[in-house]
């Protein structure tokens, strides 16, 4: 921690930063600890933990005043217990934890603090994770002999690089990971299966992660583990949207800002590698973050959205300016949304390649494909991927080279209007709905998937990506169905993937028979040729909810 402070700047802090509405006060001449209404500014620790299977201590309305006072070592998990004696070995007074700190059957504490992610890791001068912990039980050190994981320093092989830096030579285990590009220190174990901890990752200033290999640190500029205890500086590991939060950098839209970034892309790269706007980086790297979290575990469907909420109020903050207010509405990016609705639980493209592994582990194109309708509790729009019910999604190659390949946006938006179901803006909804203005076309699919012009002959126009599996009134039952495209994004060369080649994107809506020209997204549609939308009628007005 002191060398990561002296060396490398972007890591310290200066000032002290604000402190959470509740903290763990560690520091009782008693060796208890205590629950604290922050009132005065002080460094303070965050714990990442699994939740497991058992009895996890919790903060309620009944015992709050009693916790207030005081809280035995024993009522603690083996997790929270030695997480305490960490934050008292490095001198710092408080420690949040989730369970302690948030009044967990208060639906609006928990709504209000939820809400409060990003900046309560943020602001923490680091993280301690259990990594390799799956309940608090298990305790934060691994059961691995310290031999077995320590490195053995071998002088006589080290040397100076032809840049001047010495390099030393370690013998250490070998790392389970065969993949090559697989970082050395990369922190990883059960924790990080899951869904809420993506955030508390991708938010942390710093982090000090117990894995089953011993310890590992990882801060903006270089991570250090048990394994490699010199460490490398590897800040490339980071993403443009990690970099900027936490490095709470602005990226704006004004027109004048983004021709600096073209003119000093230019000088860097030439006409070799087109432009990218660091925005177009952000809301890429949103797209691998959402492929990531959604191969993740989540216990509770109404979830999906407050686990990410954290990164959202960080993004919102890089991509807002006085010049433009960015709003994401479950979770979906208005000044991006063309390329945003383009997502499918059918793409087996992902924008990172190490998620293809993880989504063959979860079933792949077998796993059953659904969303979270009623019965079940509304918690996103038809038209966002938050709308799938344990579902991993991807954006194939949407992304990827959008200044050659992106021809024409074929939609305005005219509007958006939501509902936030509780206090959180960036949580679940009560209800969605874009308005919209572009060119409808009327068409019918067949049993064989394949989308067909309307009217006296049959002629292909592209192929559907249902957004479910199964049977969906009445299509995929052996007949027809009538359906609704709106073609959302066309390229100036063919497209492939999914065994076809297309040059428009296009969804697939069926109406939702309660409302005049209000629509939901049923799948997404790859057209073969563009020209059969040129010329089509211009619809005044339509709604996607």
């Amino acid at each position: 921690l002191g060398d990561c402070w002296i060396r490398h700047p972007a890591c310290f802090q200066a000032a002290i930063p604000s402190m959470p509405k509740r903290l763990i006060d560690v520091g009782l001449a008693n060796g208890s600890v205590r629950l604290c209404e922050s009132k005065i500014r002080a460094r303070y620790l965050t714990l990442s933990h699994c939740w497991g299977e058992g009895q996890v201590a919790m903060t309620t309305t009944l015992n709050f005043q009693d916790r207030c006072q005081e809280i035995t070592m024993s009522s603690l998990s083996k997790v929270f217990q030695e997480a305490i004696k960490v934050t008292r070995f490095f001198g710092i007074r408080y420690i949040w934890i989730d369970s302690l700190c948030i009044i967990q059957d208060s639906r609006d504490d928990w709504e209000q603090e939820s809400a409060k992610m990003c900046t309560i890791y943020q602001n923490a001068l680091f993280t301690i994770a259990a990594s390799r912990a799956t309940t608090g039980s298990e305790g934060l050190l691994s059961q691995t002999p310290i031999h077995l994981t320590t490195p053995c320093f071998l002088p006589q092989y080290n040397f100076t690089s032809a840049i001047g830096n010495r390099i030393n030579i370690h013998l250490a285990p070998s790392d389970k990971n065969d993949d090559p590009n697989t970082f050395v220190n990369k922190i990883d174990g059960p924790l990080h299966d899951r869904a809420w901890v993506l955030q508390e990752e991708m938010l942390s200033h710093a982090t000090l992660a117990f894995t089953e290999a011993g310890m590992s640190w990882q801060c903006f500029s270089c991570t250090r583990s048990s394994l490699d205890p010199e460490g490398s500086n590897d800040t490339f590991r980071m993403s443009y949207l990690q970099d900027a939060i936490m490095l709470r950098q602005r990226y704006s839209r004004r027109p004048e800002i983004l021709a600096l970034e073209r003119t000093d892309w230019q000088k860097q790269h030439g006409n070799m590698i087109p432009f990218q706007s660091k925005r177009d980086g952000i809301y890429a790297d949103w797209a691998a973050t959402v492929e990531k979290y959604l191969m993740r575990k989540v216990t509770y469907p109404s979830d999906r959205l407050p686990a990410l909420s954290g990164v959202v109020q960080g993004m919102q903050e890089v991509l807002s300016d006085s010049y433009s207010l960015e709003q994401c509405v479950a979770g979906t990016w208005m000044y991006d949304l063309p390329r945003q609705l383009l997502w499918s639980p059918h793409w087996t493209i992902f924008q990172s390649s190490e998620l293809l592994k993880a989504y063959e582990e979860m079933g792949g194109e077998g796993r059953e494909k659904q969303k979270i309708r009623p019965p079940r509790k509304y918690v996103a729009p038809s038209w966002s991927w938050a709308s799938m019910y344990e579902t991993p999604i991807s954006w194939g190659n949407h992304f990827w080279n959008r200044e050659n390949e992106e021809e024409r946006e074929w939609f305005s938006m005219l509007g958006a209007d939501w509902d936030a179901d509780g206090k959180s803006i960036y949580g679940n909804l009560a209800k969605a709905t874009l308005t919209m203005q572009g060119n409808l076309m009327r068409a019918f699919v067949w049993d064989d998937g394949m989308v067909y012009e309307s009217g006296q002959r049959r002629f292909k126009l592209g192929k559907l990506l249902l957004d479910e599996g199964g049977t969906l009134d009445g299509i995929r039952e052996g007949g027809s169905r009538d359906v609704i495209l709106m073609p959302v994004l066309s390229f100036k060369r063919v497209q492939t993937g999914y065994g076809i080649a297309w040059h428009i994107s296009a969804l697939v809506l069926l109406p939702t028979g309660i409302k005049h020209g209000e629509f939901r997204r049923i799948g997404l549609g790859l057209m073969f040729e563009k020209d059969v939308f040129d010329g089509g009628p211009q619809s005044n007005r339509f709604f996607l909810v």
